[in-house]
Formats: C-alpha cells, sequence, structure tokens
C-alpha cells in the first residue's frame, strides 16, 4: 500500500509549491530527511492537510520535517488543476515513457520519443519528478 503515495523527498516539494490538499497519511519528520519513510495515519483525523501540520511545537504533538503523503493520482491531478501541466504515462515498443504537456504554454515540455527503462511505477515517479521541476516555484 505504501508504494501508492509519493515519497516523502516528493511530499516535501510538493509541500514548498503549495500543495494542501487532503491526504490520508502523514510522513514522520524528523532533521534527517533520509530516515523520513515512516507513513502514518494521525490519530483525531481522517483527513489532514499540509497546513494542519504543526511543527513549532506549539502543543506537542507533531515533529519537523512532517508533511502529508498524497497518493500519486492526487499530485497528478493538484498539477493539472494548479499548474496546466497534463502528464500521461504510456508503453513505448519495450519499456515505459512519459510525456508532459504545458497547456499555458501549448507545448509539449518532455520528448515523447525518449522512453524510460523501467516499471510502470518507476515511470510514474520520474514523470512526478519532472513535473515538480517544471512547476514554476512560489
Amino acid at each position: 500500500m505504501e508504494k501508492e503515495f509519493v515519497t516523502y523527498k516528493d511530499a516535501l516539494a510538493l509541500k514548498k509549491l503549495g500543495f494542501d490538499e487532503e491526504s490520508m497519511m502523514v510522513y514522520y519528520g524528523t532533521s534527517r530527511p533520509d530516515k523520513c519513510n515512516k507513513l502514518y495515519i494521525p490519530s483525531g483525523f481522517g483527513k489532514i492537510k499540509n497546513s494542519h501540520l504543526i511543527t513549532d511545537g506549539e502543543k506537542g504533538i507533531y515533529w519537523d520535517g512532517q508533511v502529508t503523503a498524497p497518493l500519486y493520482q492526487q499530485a497528478f491531478k493538484w498539477f493539472r488543476e494548479k499548474y496546466g501541466l497534463h502528464s500521461w504515462i504510456g508503453i513505448g515498443v519495450h519499456e515505459y515513457c512519459y510525456e508532459i504537456y504545458s497547456f499555458a504554454a501549448q507545448k509539449r515540455l518532455t520528448d515523447v520519443r525518449k522512453q524510460f527503462n523501467g516499471t510502470f511505477e518507476e515511470a510514474e515517479l520520474e514523470c512526478l519528478k519532472k513535473l515538480i521541476k517544471f512547476a514554476p516555484k512560489k
């Protein structure tokens, strides 16, 4: 089930871009990002947003580095709605590929002829990383 959620590093990048949609899961935060790989369901909450997370210790509940963990489908939908960045993952001759198209710029941002050598899930992860790269910074 954990593979359905974006990685901790990508969740942090999404938060920096302004992602504040409801999520079911949260990454436990520490001062070492390489150790933030544990997902949990926050008690007392059904769904939670990044803006709900308290990182200053005010109530003593949350820790620095804590961030919501969106599903991949949530992240792709958010990029479509917020930035007009549409993406798809398909299969080429022997391997998976992905394409990103910007409606605002009316152009393809990736070269569809370049194939990605890996599984569907790996292509999905690479596509998300490219979307993060192409999104305008706050």
